[in-house]
C-alpha cells in the first residue's frame, strides 16, 4: 500500500545470485563505489570483469519526494497516520486540513487578487505541487475560474510565457529538427497511457497571432478543461506542441524565445512533420485516440481535418466545437422568435473559415430536418468576407469552399448596406485572427431590431466580441436574442420580466468534453458529422423556461459536468448505431456507465 511505485528501469538479477549482487551494489553504492567495483563469484580471483545493470529502483515514494510529487501530494491533508507511516513527521505544520477546506483557501486567495494573470500563475503553480487539489478547485469553481484559466487569461500568459517559463513544462515539444525521431520522444511521455492529445503549432493564438510554441499554454489549459470539464482522466491528456519557427518578429528578436528562432516552415516539410507526429501518436497509444488540432491556422486545421477524419478521431474545437454550440444556441431560441431555423435568413460576417463550418453544419441541419436539399437550405445563408459580400459575379475570385455560399445579389461591400439590403433575422460574427471590437456598429443593431421583432446576434469572437451584451441591448431596444463568445457576459441589465439579465456566452467548452468522453469510452473509430449534430441537439434540449427568461439560450456553464456527460452519452449512442464504437458488447445503462469512468478529484488514502 501506498502512494505509487516508481518506475522500474530493468529488471534486478535473479536467484541467491542476483541476491547478493544486489546486495553488493547497494552497499557499494553506499560507499561512494560503483557497479565495476562489485567482484562476481565467477570472476576469476586475478581479473575484475565489470558488471553492467540498469539502476533498478522499486519503492514507495514517502518523505520528501512524496511532498514533491503532485501527483500523489495532498498537503496539509495528510492524516496523521499517513504522517508516521509515510515519513512525512516534522516536514508539515501539524494541522489537518480537509481538501473542502484547501479549495475554501485556494479561492479566498484567489478572490484577494485583482490581476487575472496573477491569478494565473497562482493556479498554475497549484497545478505543479498538487494536481488534484488544483482540479478540484478548477471542477467544483468552473464557472469562475475557466476565463483564468483558459480564454482570455491565458493568451497574456501565452504572451509573456517566456519570461514566465520556469522548467519542466507538461507536455511534449517537437521541432522539424526531430523529423524522424518522433515516436523516440513520444516514448519518453511517462504514461502508458493517453486517450486525448491536444496539437498546437501556435500560428494563431486566440486572436493574438503567431506566438510560436508559446503557444503551449493554450494546450495545457485547454487539457485542463477536458478534465474538469468532462472528468478525463490528467494522466491520459498529452499536450504536444510543434516548433515550426515563428514569423513573430518580437520573438525572434526576443533572447528568452523558448523555440527555434527561424521563421516559421510550411508546405512539405511541415506536412511530413504532422503526418509523422499523428502516425507516431497511433502507435505508441492507439488510433482510436482522440486528437485535438489546437490554434494551427485554419488552412492547416482543414487539411488535417479533411485528411484523417474519415479514418481517426480528429477534432478542431475553434471549428467545429464553435459551429455545433452556434447551432445548438439557435435550435434553443425556437420557442424566444417563434420561427423555425427554415424561416431565417442568416448573414455570417469575419472569420470565412468558421462561418463556412457553421453554415455547413446549419444547412446539413436544416435539410434533415425538413427533408430539403442542401443547396436549396444554402440560399437562406449569406456571407460576408474582407471584400464584401460573396456572390455569383465574385465567383472566379472565390476559394471552393465559398463558392456554394455565392447567390446572385449586385454587390456590396457594405455590412450596414447588406443588412438593408437581406434584412436578416439572424447576424452572426464569426471568430476571426484579425481584432473584431466594433464590428456590429450601433447602426447595424438599431436597423436589426427596425426589421426584426426578435433579431439573434451572435458575436463570437474572443477575446473582442464584436459588440458587447450590453451594446446588443440597448441598441435594440431589449430585443435582441444576444450569444457572446467566451466564458461570460458581464452586464448588469435588468430585463422587465425583474429577472436579471443573463445572455448566454457561447464556449466550444460546452462540447469537446462530452465528444471527447464519448469517444475514448466508446472507442469510436472517427469523429462522425451525425455525432456533432446530437451534440447540438443535446446540448440545447438543456436549456430550461427560467433560462430564456433570463435571456440565454444556453444552460448555465455551471453545469458543465452533467452537461459533459449527457453530450457524452448522446454522441455514443450515435457512434453504436453508426457501427463506429469499438468497445463491445454495448452497455446496458450508457449514462451510468459514463459517469463511473469519470475522474474524480478527491483525495485517495494511502493507508
Amino acid at each position: 500500500r501506498g502512494a505509487g511505485a516508481l518506475a522500474c528501469g530493468g529488471s534486478p538479477p535473479r536467484g541467491r545470485e542476483g541476491t547478493r549482487a544486489a546486495a553488493a551494489l547497494q552497499s557499494g553504492s553506499a560507499r561512494g563505489l560503483s557497479s565495476s567495483d562489485y567482484k562476481s563469484p565467477e570472476d576469476d580471483e586475478d581479473e575484475v570483469t565489470p558488471w553492467h545493470q540498469v539502476p533498478w529502483v522499486r519503492n514507495v515514494v514517502s518523505g520528501f519526494e512524496l511532498i514533491r510529487n503532485a501527483k500523489f501530494n495532498k498537503g496539509l491533508a495528510f492524516t496523521r497516520e499517513e504522517r508516521d507511516r509515510l515519513h512525512l513527521l516534522g516536514l508539515l505544520p501539524p494541522a489537518v486540513l480537509s481538501q473542502e477546506l484547501q479549495v475554501e483557501k485556494i479561492m479566498i486567495n484567489l478572490r484577494m487578487m485583482d490581476d487575472d494573470l496573477q491569478k494565473y500563475i497562482y493556479l498554475t503553480s497549484l497545478h505543479a505541487r498538487n494536481e488534484r487539489l488544483f482540479h478540484r478547485v478548477l471542477a467544483d469553481n468552473v464557472e469562475e475560474l475557466a476565463p483564468i484559466v483558459h480564454v482570455p487569461t491565458v493568451g497574456q500568459a501565452c504572451q509573456k510565457y517566456g519570461i514566465m517559463f520556469r522548467g519542466w513544462q507538461r507536455g511534449l515539444w517537437i521541432s522539424l529538427a526531430d523529423k524522424g525521431s518522433v515516436g523516440r520522444i513520444l516514448r519518453n511521455w511517462p504514461e502508458n497511457r493517453v486517450d486525448v492529445v491536444v496539437i498546437t503549432d501556435g500560428e494563431r493564438v486566440l486572436g493574438l497571432g503567431d506566438l510560436g510554441v508559446h503557444g503551449m499554454g493554450v494546450c495545457v489549459s485547454k487539457l485542463a478543461l477536458y478534465t474538469a470539464c468532462g472528468g478525463i482522466h490528467p494522466s491520459r491528456c498529452l499536450p504536444i506542441c510543434i516548433d515550426a519557427g515563428t514569423d513573430n518578429e518580437d520573438l525572434l528578436a526576443s533572447p528568452f524565445y523558448v523555440g527555434h528562432h527561424h521563421r516559421r516552415v510550411r508546405g512539405e516539410e511541415y506536412d511530413e512533420l504532422m503526418e509523422e507526429v499523428i502516425n507516431e501518436i497511433h502507435r505508441r497509444y492507439s488510433n482510436r485516440t482522440f486528437i485535438q488540432f489546437e490554434d494551427l491556422s485554419f488552412a492547416n486545421s482543414l487539411r488535417l481535418l479533411s485528411e484523417y477524419r474519415a479514418t481517426c478521431p480528429v477534432f478542431d474545437d475553434d471549428i467545429q466545437g464553435t459551429a455545433v454550440v452556434t447551432l445548438a444556441s439557435l435550435i434553443s431560441s425556437i420557442p424566444l422568435t417563434g420561427k423555425k431555423l427554415e424561416d431565417h435568413t442568416f448573414l455570417i460576417a469575419g472569420g470565412e473559415e468558421i462561418g463556412i463550418h457553421i453554415a455547413d453544419i446549419l444547412s446539413g441541419f436544416i435539410a434533415k430536418e425538413i427533408g430539403k436539399p442542401v443547396p436549396a437550405v444554402r440560399k437562406q445563408i449569406w456571407f460576408m468576407d474582407s471584400k464584401g459580400l460573396i456572390v455569383r459575379e465574385r465567383e472566379e475570385e472565390l476559394a471552393d469552399h465559398k463558392i456554394p455560399y455565392a447567390h446572385e445579389h449586385a454587390r456590396c461591400e457594405d455590412l450596414s448596406v447588406a443588412v438593408d439590403l437581406l434584412r436578416p433575422t439572424v447576424l452572426i460574427g464569426a471568430p476571426t485572427k484579425h481584432n473584431s471590437k466594433g464590428l456590429f456598429t450601433g447602426e447595424i443593431l438599431h436597423k436589426l431590431a427596425e426589421y426584426n421583432a426578435k433579431p439573434i446576434v451572435l458575436a463570437l469572437s474572443t477575446p473582442f466580441p464584436e459588440c458587447t451584451a450590453d451594446e446588443a441591448y440597448d441598441r435594440t431596444g431589449g430585443k435582441v436574442i444576444y450569444v457572446g463568445g467566451g466564458y461570460k457576459n458581464d452586464t448588469s441589465i435588468v430585463l422587465p420580466n425583474g429577472h436579471p439579465y443573463k445572455p448566454s456566452s457561447s464556449t466550444s467548452a460546452y462540447v469537446f468534453p462530452g465528444l471527447a468522453m464519448s469517444q475514448t469510452y466508446s472507442g469510436a473509430t472517427k469523429i462522425h458529422g451525425d455525432m456533432l449534430i446530437a451534440a447540438a441537439n443535446t446540448l440545447a434540449a438543456m436549456v430550461t423556461d427560467e433560462d430564456r427568461k433570463m435571456g440565454a439560450v444556453l444552460p448555465p456553464f455551471s453545469n458543465i459536468r452533467k452537461i459533459s456527460c449527457k453530450i457524452a452519452k448522446a454522441c455514443t449512442v450515435k457512434a453504436y448505431d453508426l457501427g463506429l464504437a469499438t468497445r463491445l458488447p454495448r452497455p446496458i445503462n450508457l449514462f451510468d456507465d459514463i459517469k463511473s469512468n469519470v475522474f474524480n478529484p478527491a483525495y485517495t488514502r494511502f493507508l
